[in-house]
């Protein structure tokens, strides 16, 4: 029963992620649509959606993803996407994002499991109360547990990554990475 509703759940957020976006406004004939407008709706912790939103807050919601529909659209006939500075904050701003999702696969790679949870306790005792039970900090123990385990990992990686790529130093500093 559970996995068929879990199926059901999965499901259903497939199909939805193929549904159209709402549209809610006409901008210069171009659609202001849910995708458009979550920017904006972020800044609103109290509310998931649109339509939980007082009338105020769909106002300022509107207001404020036509203003910036219409800042993009004076961008774009002015260029500014090609110019040299944007082109370079761009570029770094696409670095980081693949160092963030390089990180976020390798933590998201790393499993902890009973074993895992208990060592790590043993080893760090002192750093709980001493009537503390792993079951009653599970939730802290995996954390730690992953963190350690994801700093351990980077470091590994990093190491054989430096140690396979051709390196050469011109600054007069070399470092050994073998």
């Amino acid at each position: 029963m559970r996995k068929k509703i879990l199926t059901i759940a999965v499901l259903a957020g497939v199909f939805c992620s193929f549904l159209p976006a709402k549209t809610y406004a006409i901008v210069n004939k171009e659609e202001l649509t849910s995708e458009d407008l979550k920017p904006v709706l972020s800044m609103f912790h109290n509310a998931s959606s649109f339509e939980d939103l007082s009338e105020n807050e769909k106002i300022m919601v509107l207001d404020q993803s036509i203003e910036r529909k219409l800042i993009v659209e004076d961008a774009k006939k002015r260029k500014l996407q090609d110019n040299k500075e944007f082109k370079k904050i761009v570029s770094d701003f696409k670095k980081r994002l693949l160092i963030e999702f390089w990180m976020r696969e390798k933590m998201n790679a790393i499993k902890v499991d009973e074993k895992d949870l208990k060592d790590y306790f043993e080893k760090h005792r002192q750093d709980y109360p001493k009537d503390a039970k792993i079951e009653n900090i599970k939730t802290k123990l995996k954390k730690a547990v992953k963190m350690q385990k994801f700093q351990i990992l980077v470091d590994e990686t990093l190491s054989e990554m430096k140690k396979k790529a051709k390196i050469d130093f011109k600054s007069g500093v070399k470092v050994n990475y073998k």
